[in-house]
């Protein structure tokens, strides 16, 4: 049977203490929110639903697996009772993908990965400009806590209360994993188009956030898929059985000296440099165990294979 894994990708937001990111009229995140709080119920402890196949079958033939939305392009929004997160994201079926800064050698191997986080310092006139030390910061991971759903079963026991607690209640908090979403230490991909008036011309650009993080974990799903012959179904049950063995990185706060030196051109075609630091969010902190900038952690693709078997 034809599978896939769903991905829904979005940019993290400000969010008013409260509220989870309106889908659309007002309201429909709070009733989405309690059509799954009782799809919940249903949930067993391997992440399948009691007498219901999954993944449900479509129309066409494609079998959903698997929804990852990355939280992430801005820290989540400070309220008096903590931070507020994103919906879908903040969903207890939907697989959160916190973001990364990831570093490797000339041979494709990790050499070291922080919890994404950068700030910009721009020279000019030979001085820099920012707020020193580390640059004006510009965009980084998210995380936080639920104020619509209550702590799913397998977030028990992993994740401290210190950091998913709301009013007094234990929630939902994400991410779940991270990934490699930092454009310092994304993917570079080339962009050609043809000129109106004949020619074309070529573009590298840096790509990161939502469309890298997001990806990498559907594309890690999907050969999880192929190698056990069928789907994973919902995601996290298998991710929270797996904290401390091994199949995640833990990700804990850097020494702060990390930085990346840009040049780039302006509009009016003169060079522009930067220097961005690394590991330096505006609002959370990589920690040891689970934490709401990484979650469980940056996964060994190799060990998360066979901990989706």
């Amino acid at each position: 049977m034809p599978q896939r894994v769903l991905v829904q990708a979005g940019h993290q937001r400000p969010l008013q203490p409260g509220h989870e990111g309106q889908t659309g009229a007002p309201g429909e995140a709070e009733l989405v929110a309690r059509i799954q709080r009782r799809l919940l119920r249903l949930l067993d402890q391997d992440g399948n639903f009691r007498g219901v196949p999954m993944p449900g079958r479509i129309d066409d033939g494609v079998a959903v697996d698997a929804a990852i939305f990355l939280h992430a392009d801005g820290a989540a929004s400070p309220s008096a009772r903590g931070f507020s997160v994103g919906f879908p994201d903040s969903s207890p079926l939907v697989t959160s993908v916190g973001g990364t800064s990831l570093a490797i050698d000339r041979w494709g191997r990790r050499m070291w990965e922080t919890g994404w986080g950068t700030g910009e310092l721009r020279l000019k006139n030979e001085d820099w400009v920012g707020s020193m030390p580390f640059g004006d910061f510009i965009y980084g991971g998210g995380g936080g806590v639920s104020h619509l759903y209550d702590q799913p079963a397998y977030q028990a026991g992993v994740v401290p209360a210190g950091l998913s607690t709301w009013k007094g209640q234990l929630r939902r908090a994400e991410p779940d994993i991270a990934l490699d979403a930092d454009p310092q230490t994304g993917v570079i991909f080339t962009q050609s188009w043809a000129k109106p008036n004949g020619g074309t011309r070529q573009v590298d650009s840096w790509i990161g956030g939502t469309s890298l993080g997001a990806p990498l974990l559907a594309g890690m799903t999907a050969l999880a898929n192929q190698a056990w012959h069928g789907s994973r179904g919902p995601l996290n049950p298998a991710l929270y059985r797996s904290a401390g063995t091994g199949v995640f990185h833990d990700l804990v706060p850097s020494d702060g000296r990390l930085a990346v030196l840009r040049n780039g051109l302006n509009a009016n075609g003169k060079v522009v440099t930067r220097l961005r630091s690394l590991d330096h969010d505006s609002s959370l902190a990589t920690a040891r165990g689970w934490d709401n900038v990484t979650g469980l952690g940056s996964p060994d693709a190799s060990r998360l294979l066979f901990a989706l078997r």
